[in-house]
């Protein structure tokens, strides 16, 4: 693999710069994804101040155990996502798939990964 990234090397989906990694995406995009810090475990939603489990599901608990959404829906991340549902999206699903498995490694460090992964489903008019 060393030698098929020297002769083509991997280039930013989002600055066109030199990405210098193994995914078509530079760190300085990355760093400007909105991180979903102090999110619900449960649901990934804004959790209350102190972190916790939020109110939704503490009322009514979700049917899954944990919930992983590393960043916030916004731009620059809206870009790989909208190029994922409406073109070929093979770049954009290999670049989401690696930061979607770093994430993964680093929320379950020391616990059994996930039996299943489940997407979000498009709205009922796009499929």
């Amino acid at each position: 693999m060393g030698l098929w990234r020297d002769l083509f090397p991997c280039v930013c989906v989002l600055c066109r710069s030199a990405a210098r990694r193994d995914i078509d995406l530079c760190r300085e995009c990355e760093a400007a994804f909105a991180p979903n810090a102090g999110a619900c475990p449960q649901c990934a939603e804004p959790a209350p101040a102190g972190g916790g489990v939020c109110g939704s599901c503490l009322a009514a608990p979700p049917p899954c155990a944990k919930t992983v959404a590393p960043f916030l829906y916004a731009r620059p991340l809206t870009t790989l996502v909208d190029g994922l549902k409406s073109g070929n999206g093979r770049l954009q699903a290999r670049i989401l798939g690696s930061l979607l498995a770093e994430a993964l490694r680093d929320r379950y460090r020391g616990e059994p990964l996930p039996d299943v992964l489940v997407p979000v489903p498009l709205t009922r008019w796009r499929r």
